[in-house]
């Protein structure tokens, strides 16, 4: 007999947030099925396009997704597959093989009668930072002064002497064997010359400084806000580039900013998003969203409950 999950998840096994979602829909006693793309050779699939079910073995258990068990699905994958060049290229029959599994997993929106955290076309558009600041100053964000630009003379035009510089896709490359990953910096105008800019284009922003860092993740209806600074002070620059002595406190928002939030969620058709904001004194600012972004160490570090909120919202009716 082949257990049938309520809720699927399509993760990856170093996926932490993952971890305390599944624990959750354990303690809630909800049946659930995790797959890790990394393991999708190992298990034995059959999907039913027209029939609308998928079979899945692991080891001696069986599984089956239809549309009469199935409640929701965790999406948690990227939809561009960013491929940067790794030091040892993948054969033939391994691009093949990773586009199949890929086409795959994006063929299981099949499944359109769930409700998806979040529907893949939804990722994909809301993933396109030009976009999400679009959309962010339509519903009514201030937005700092932007420009996606290889032209220095353009960059040489902001009023403020100091830029925030970071790429229009996430920046990530190999280089000696070393994975290379670029964060937001911190420029000074003069820096940004003809030959740094011209190579390819780069989102140029008026630096919001002084500011505080302010995470919010949406859940559905749910907004849970952290502010974030190092050793009780701001943080001048991209506050990834070096978590040493960082510091999540709860933060309330104004009700008027939660608004917005979730209205840029409607706007983007997202149910699950994690938002990046910057305060100048009683000020919001809009700098982007990642709706596949990570929130597990705030649960940890705040006693938000995220991972609660997404397993109840997962298996609400």
């Amino acid at each position: 007999m082949a257990t049938k999950p309520e809720v699927l998840i399509l993760s990856s096994r170093t996926d932490f947030s993952c971890d305390y979602v599944v624990g959750r829909l354990a303690a809630l006693g909800r049946p659930y099925l995790r797959l890790n793309t990394e393991d999708l050779p190992s298990y034995e699939i059959t999907l039913d396009p027209l029939r609308k079910e998928f079979g899945c073995k692991i080891k001696n258990t069986s599984f089956l997704i239809s549309t009469e068990s199935l409640r929701s699905v965790w999406f948690r994958r990227s939809i561009y597959l960013r491929d940067s060049g790794a030091s040892i290229p993948l054969s033939a029959d391994e691009q093949i093989a990773r586009m199949q599994w890929a086409a795959f997993i994006r063929g299981l929106m099949v499944f359109d009668q769930a409700r998806w955290f979040n529907h893949p076309g939804a990722t994909y558009f809301a993933e396109q930072k030009p976009l999400q600041l679009s959309v962010a100053k339509e519903v009514g964000f201030s937005v700092p002064q932007t420009l996606i630009t290889n032209d220095a003379a353009k960059a040489e035009a902001f009023s403020s002497e100091r830029l925030a510089v970071k790429g229009v896709d996430t920046i990530i490359a190999y280089e000696s064997g070393e994975e290379v990953f670029a964060f937001t910096n911190i420029l000074p105008k003069a820096h940004l010359t003809t030959e740094c800019l011209r190579p390819f284009p780069v989102i140029v922003q008026e630096a919001m400084l002084p500011k505080v860092d302010i995470r919010v993740t949406v859940v559905g209806d749910a907004v849970f806000a952290a502010s974030i600074t190092r050793d009780g002070c701001e943080i001048e620059g991209d506050w990834r580039s070096d978590k040493t002595g960082l510091c999540y406190s709860r933060h309330s928002l104004p009700s008027t900013v939660e608004r917005l939030c979730l209205k840029l969620m409607d706007r983007l058709g997202l149910r699950f998003g994690a938002i990046d904001l910057v305060q100048r004194s009683s000020d919001y600012f809009f700098l982007e969203i990642n709706p596949t972004g990570e929130w597990a160490w705030l649960v940890d570090a705040t006693g938000m409950k995220i991972d609660e909120a997404i397993a109840r919202a997962l298996t609400s009716s």
